[in-house]
């Protein structure tokens, strides 16, 4: 049995506003208490793939499989490929903050 339009709306929302809360959450913990996020840098480029990998899949799931039956899978899939770019954007604005120029300089050698 497929799920309701309501509750597709609904799941689509929350994946959709998961990447903006965490980036409103991430601007928020620099202001306030001035944390070093550099680390969080390959975290939010591994949830980039991973939203964009999943999406793909369900995808080309409800378009291979069955249409009729799984319909659902659609805008699930195309809410992945909005929250990739949510994700892209907390990115690119985490770079922006940590420009490759201010890192400390590597040891030279071994």
């Amino acid at each position: 049995m497929a799920p309701d339009k309501i509750r597709i709306f609904l799941e689509v929302l929350a994946i959709v506003i998961l990447p903006l809360a965490v980036w409103i959450a991430l601007k928020t913990a620099l202001r306030v208490w001035k944390v070093d996020l550099r680390p969080m840098l390959p975290w939010l480029h591994a949830l980039r793939w991973v939203a964009w990998l999943s999406g793909s899949a369900l995808v080309l799931a409800s378009l291979l499989c069955n249409p009729n039956r799984y319909f659902w899978l659609f805008p699930i899939g195309g809410g992945l490929f909005m929250c990739e770019a949510g994700w892209g954007l907390a990115e690119r604005w985490l770079r922006h903050q940590y420009p490759p120029e201010l890192l400390p300089p590597e040891y030279p050698g071994w």
